[in-house]
């Protein structure tokens, strides 16, 4: 952004110092052309209605490089802020992986301690960030059906107390992690230098 700016910055100073030039010029030629060419006509009134004359065709002239000028900062400045809001998303996105990869490992813990009850929330809350993530990202579509998995098995185990084997659940979650860390990485700007 700093770089655009500057350059921006460049042409407004090149635009004041034509326009002024262009102004400067055109007076002293009108001014000569009448001084001379129109010797008879030579009054007050007349300088006077030259240089309004003058002065208005370059107003207008002004108006209309005022004009394009504007539009194409208004391009300019919408494309920054697309750019801008791009990388905020990318930036949310990221963290909501990496809050996504931290449930992971506190459902893991959570099994480990047979507190079933804990790890049932946790996968619902995992399952909520990834459905929300899931519109930006298609990959995660893949995940929804094996949290949904994990979290009927574990109600069955809380609710019916059904026994279940918890390596299907370990193992679905490892598969979670692994989509997540790749599409994080994927997404973080410090691994992806040359994009």
């Amino acid at each position: 952004m700093g770089a655009s700016s500057f350059l921006e910055k460049e042409k407004i100073t090149d635009k004041k110092t034509l326009t002024i030039l262009f102004f400067i010029i055109g007076l002293t030629i009108i001014l000569l052309l009448f001084k001379y060419y129109f010797k008879s006509e030579q009054n007050a009134i007349n300088y006077f209605s030259i240089i309004g004359t003058y002065a208005s065709i370059y107003g207008i002239v002004v108006g209309i490089i005022q004009i394009v000028s504007i539009k194409e900062n208004v391009k300019l400045t919408k494309i920054e802020v697309f750019q801008t809001v791009n990388k905020i998303d990318s930036i949310f996105t990221i963290s909501e992986l990496a809050s996504s990869i931290k449930l992971i490992e506190e459902i893991h813990a959570y099994m480990l301690a047979k507190k079933y009850q804990m790890a049932l929330i946790r996968l619902r809350d995992l399952k909520k960030n990834v459905i929300e993530n899931s519109y930006k990202h298609s990959e995660l579509n893949k995940i929804i059906p094996l949290i949904t998995t994990d979290i009927n098995n574990l109600m069955k185990l809380v609710y019916e107390e059904t026994q279940i084997k918890e390596e299907i659940i370990r193992e679905n979650l490892e598969k979670t992690s692994t989509i997540l860390i790749k599409l994080k990485t994927n997404l973080n700007p410090l691994y992806n230098v040359n994009k």
